[in-house]
């Protein structure tokens, strides 16, 4: 009867383990990560005025500004620490919620005669392992706020 109850256990154990496991890879395999993001918006300023806003939006936020070039109409800043949620970037293969995983985020701002271009570089860790990360959209959309205001 022990024997019985103990093949029965085992059964139902391995049942539930390969039913949590197909789940899991369903998951996986349904899933998409976003393309990087590239923010893009017209603007009615000229090129000089529009590369000042953004340096001013970057400064304020916090980021270091490594290049800035007036005349070709660009600013890069240099990575900084920044723990983004799920919402706002998609790091591969860890939840962003963990304790242990770090993100970092750097921006490169483009400005023409109507049209200013943001894109990020979003950098993770998780302990020793360094993570594929992609940013949602969101944290470019929120920097082109701060210029536009």
């Amino acid at each position: 009867m022990k024997e019985i109850r103990a093949v029965i256990t085992i059964s139902i154990l391995f049942t539930m383990l390969g039913g949590c496991a197909s789940y899991y890879e369903t998951l996986v395999a349904k899933y998409t990560p976003p393309a990087k993001q590239i923010y893009s918006r017209e603007h009615n300023s000229t090129k000089e005025q529009m590369l000042v806003k953004a340096k001013r939006a970057l400064l304020l936020e916090g980021f270091q500004v490594l290049s800035t070039d007036d005349e070709a109409g660009y600013v890069s800043t240099a990575l900084k620490n920044w723990k983004l949620t799920e919402v706002q970037a998609y790091c591969e293969p860890f939840y962003l919620g963990f304790a242990y995983t770090k993100t970092e985020v750097a921006f490169n701002v483009v400005v023409d005669d109507s049209t200013i271009v943001i894109r990020s570089n979003v950098q993770g860790k998780h302990r020793k392992e360094t993570l594929t990360c992609v940013s949602r959209g969101l944290i470019e959309a929120s920097l082109a706020n701060k210029i536009f205001s």
